[in-house]
């Protein structure tokens, strides 16, 4: 649709002249159900700042944790060594009594 110079200030799409109807969503006026919405969303904004501070506190826990893994100095090779001859042992050990 191609408006004319100066009609652009009156366009109104969905609207088909002065005698339309007011708009209802959920039987509630329009205006009355944004209103409702924005205010339903400032609560949940309100209400969801408890949940912003525990996402807070895990990430500073979860941060906390992985720094001390990463100052924590282990001999990783050497546990695993000891684990590898405490199984081995322990599975000829188990190999002798079923035979």
């Amino acid at each position: 649709m191609r408006l004319k110079y100066g009609q652009a200030s009156e366009y109104r799409p969905g609207v088909s002249g002065a005698s339309a109807s007011p708009i209802h969503i959920f039987f509630v006026p329009r205006r009355l159900f944004v209103v409702g919405g924005l205010a339903v969303g400032l609560v949940l904004l309100w209400w969801s700042r408890a949940l912003a501070r525990l996402a807070v506190a895990t990430a500073v826990a979860g941060t906390a944790i992985a720094l001390h893994g990463t100052f924590r100095k282990q001999n990783l090779k050497a546990k695993f060594e000891s684990a590898r001859g405490q199984f081995t042992a322990l599975w000829k050990e188990e190999a002798a009594f079923s035979l």
